[in-house]
């Protein structure tokens, strides 16, 4: 407390009663405010890890016999489907049904002539299995790429 002249210095009450009132009102504020970020960030970042634990993403790409991309998109995916569901489900699959599993003839009408098919790729690798035999389970690259049959030796 600050006397001049035996008197009490009137600026030192305005500090007590406005001043004081307001930084008392701030600190306040400012610890609700830090509350509320700490309840609904914790309740928020709960909610996304389960949605994203059950999903992934599935990038499939369509790539004409020049290398052009001709479609790509990208589709969420739950966990433990079938990449042949999943195509079907996402593009117009044409297909002939044979009874080792479904062999794609053309997806969503690319216009290439019989001297080239659809060859698939997963993960960057040429498939060792048709695209029934996937099921997804992680991220996933699907390309299908138009390739010549010359090179089988077949015409």
């Amino acid at each position: 407390m600050t006397i001049i002249n035996g008197l009490i210095n009137p600026f030192y009450f305005f500090y007590l009663v406005i001043i004081g009132d307001v930084l008392n009102k701030l600190f306040v504020m400012c610890l609700a405010l830090f509350a509320l970020l700490f309840i609904f960030g914790c309740t928020s970042s709960q909610n996304v890890s389960v949605v994203d634990a059950n999903s992934v993403n599935v990038e499939v790409r369509l790539i004409d016999f020049s290398g052009v991309l001709v479609l790509g998109k990208n589709i969420n995916s739950n966990l433990g489907v079938n990449a042949f569901d999943l195509m079907k489900s996402n593009f117009d699959v044409n297909y002939i049904d044979y009874p080792t599993g479904p062999f794609v003839t053309n997806v969503n009408n690319l216009d290439f002539n019989k001297d080239y098919y659809l060859a698939l790729y997963v993960d960057g690798n040429y498939a060792d299995k048709g695209i029934n035999g996937y099921t997804i389970n992680k991220n996933m690259l699907i390309e299908w790429k138009v390739e010549s049959l010359s090179a089988f030796g077949l015409s």
